[in-house]
Parts: C-alpha cells; structure tokens; sequence
C-alpha cells in the first residue's frame, strides 16, 4: 500500500479487529472456513478500495475513481471521490459492527 493516504496500518488494525470479532468467541475448527469466507467478505473490497486511494495524493480521488469502482460495495455504489469523501470513507467504518451483520447473515441464512 502506498503512503499517500496513510492507511496501511489502520487497515492492519482493521484486518485484526475483524479477525477478533470473527473468531473471538471461542469457535470450533469446522467454522474455520466459513469464518474465513466472511472475513473475505468483510474486508475484500473494503481493503482494495483504501489500496486504489493510495494510488494518488489526497485531493486526486478522482484520477482513480474507475479503478475504485471495480470496488465499490455493494456494485454500483458512490466510492469516494474527493479528499471530504476520502476521509468520511477512511475514517468512519466500524469493522466490529460490519462483522456483527455479516455474522447475523450468516446465521440467518444457515437457519434460513
């Protein structure tokens, strides 16, 4: 990840944090895989939007807003495309709650 928007290691600290609420509760090895695939699905994209940004200086969102948008979550959604958007995105996620709606999801669907 490039430094331009100081993002490298608050998406390490964000990696850890939803590692920790994915598997913080004492899971057995047969949830393993289907943990790890929500991780994916938490942070995948996320993670490739901040790397994108950091492509470019802050203020030059929109020299890589169409790589961005391979990005965007859900497909079709605004990414962001200024440096007020760029922190509002960077800045304002809470990984455990956005762990805590994939989990419930997930035991939806299983017991859907």
């Amino acid at each position: 990840m490039l430094p331009f928007g100081a993002q490298g290691a608050n998406q390490a600290i964000e990696d850890a944090g939803a590692l920790g609420a994915l598997f913080g509760n004492g899971e057995w090895a047969a949830d393993v895989p289907s943990r790890l695939v929500t991780y994916e699905k938490v942070r995948r994209l996320r993670a490739s939007r901040v790397q994108s940004l950091s492509r470019v200086r802050l203020g030059k969102e929109k020299e890589v807003e169409d790589r961005v948008r391979l990005y965007a979550d859900p497909p079709g959604s605004d990414v962001p495309t200024s440096f007020a958007e760029r922190l509002k995105h960077d800045y304002t996620v809470d990984v455990f709650e956005v762990c805590k709606e994939a989990l419930a999801k997930e035991d939806a669907a299983v017991k859907g």
